[in-house]
Order: C-alpha cells, then sequence, then structure tokens
C-alpha cells in the first residue's frame, strides 16, 4: 500500500520526501516498480473489468459496431471478435454516420473530462474514466438525443 501511495503520488512530490514520510526505502520502492505485475493481479484487473461491465448493461451476444480503421479491419481483430460471438459491422465507405454516437461520446469525453489533462499513471486514467462514465456520464449527464434525460433513466424506461 505504501509503495502504491507513493507511486500514485510521485509527480506531486519527491520520491525521496514520500519515502521519508512513509518510512520506506527508495531503493524498496524502485524494486516494487520494476516487477512485473502478478499473474494473480493480471487476471483480477481483466475479472473487475468484465465484471463491471456485466453488472452495467449485461451485454449479451450481438453486434461490434466499429469504423473503417485498419485496425478493426485487420485479420486478428477480426478473428477475435468472431471467436468471442461477436457480428462484427462497419458502415460502408463514405458513410460517416455510422459510428456517430461513438463520434459524439468521445467528443464528450475530451472536452469534459480530458482536455488538457495530465495522469500520472495509467492506473489514474482508468480510475478517472471509470468514475466518469460509471459516476457523470451515464447516470448524471443529460444527453440530448435521449431527450434531456440520463443513460440511466432511458434504460429503465424501456426495461
Amino acid at each position: 500500500m505504501r509503495f502504491r501511495f507513493i507511486e500514485d503520488c510521485r509527480d506531486e512530490y519527491p520520491v525521496r520526501v514520500l519515502c521519508d514520510a512513509l518510512d520506506v526505502s527508495p531503493s524498496g520502492y524502485y524494486a516494487w516498480r520494476g516487477r512485473p505485475e502478478s499473474p494473480r493481479k493480471t487476471e483480477n484487473r481483466r475479472l473487475l473489468a468484465d465484471i463491471m461491465a456485466i453488472q452495467r448493461q449485461r451485454p449479451g451476444l450481438g453486434l461490434l459496431h466499429s469504423d473503417r480503421g485498419c485496425q478493426y479491419a485487420s485479420a486478428e481483430y477480426r478473428r477475435a471478435v468472431k471467436n468471442h460471438g461477436f457480428v462484427q459491422s462497419m458502415s460502408r465507405k463514405g458513410n460517416c454516420w455510422g459510428n456517430a454516437p461513438m463520434e459524439s461520446f468521445f467528443g464528450s469525453l475530451k472536452a469534459e473530462l480530458v482536455h488538457g489533462q495530465r495522469y500520472p499513471t495509467r492506473e489514474a486514467a482508468k480510475r478517472d474514466l471509470f468514475a466518469y462514465i460509471e459516476g457523470y456520464y451515464n447516470r448524471q449527464r443529460l444527453h440530448s438525443a435521449l431527450g434531456y434525460i440520463t443513460p440511466e433513466q432511458a434504460e429503465l424506461r424501456t426495461a
């Protein structure tokens, strides 16, 4: 826990000061930082992400829509989509409206959260994104496309 705290605060305070305050050695911190993530932690993180997605959306197998980017057209990506039981969907060439909802979401995300933000760690960015999406975007932010209600309210109305 001490090393995690130091990692999260190292851009705001010098590592040596944090180590002194928490009574740990800087060499111990750097050794901890250099260790690879344990297989258990990796699996727990993946499982937690899956659980959160299932709790929030209760997704069934279905359609996975993307734009026509080369990463989505690659054989490896298409194989992974198929192996997970999804049907891939892409707009035809020149149809800019197919991915409009996601483009709108990313525009809002960048303007309301990410613009001008610098995250000290990937984990800090993930925590901030999760809080924005689950705590604000889906539960508090009014969406004009939904008649100025939240996605959560729209979901409850259709249930």
